[in-house]
């Protein structure tokens, strides 16, 4: 069997459609590994002395499908990871355009005080 090339694709969704579309990645993987344990795996035992070539095969069949698996739960991880920081990074910049909000709020509040205590002088 010849080595198959690999290449990234990628694609570009809203940042609150990730956790979806990681969902639906993890998924297919399951799908993987369900089609993986149902099949290959169960063809595995027991081993026939008489086709020990067939083993072998079936046996380099479920490793290349294990290192699919893992590739697809690597790009999960790296797609949750960089949402995870977004979204992290993205707080503190939120809390702090609330909190110069309030302040600023305040600020307007004692302005409207000291207007009032000139206008009655």
């Amino acid at each position: 069997m010849g080595e198959t090339m690999k290449a990234k694709i990628s694609y570009t969704v809203n940042l609150e459609e990730i956790p979806n579309e990681v969902s639906n990645l993890i998924q297919k993987v399951q799908f993987q590994i369900d089609k993986l344990i149902s099949g290959r795996i169960g063809q595995l035992y027991p081993v026939d002395s008489g086709n020990i070539a067939g083993t072998l095969e079936t046996i380099d069949n479920v490793r290349r499908s294990m290192a699919e698996v893992d590739l697809r739960l690597e790009d999960c991880y790296s797609i949750l990871l960089g949402y995870h920081q977004a979204v992290n990074q993205s707080l503190p910049k939120i809390q702090e355009a609330q909190e110069l909000s309030e302040k600023l709020s305040d600020l307007q509040v004692n302005l409207d005080h000291l207007k009032q205590e000139n206008e009655s002088d």
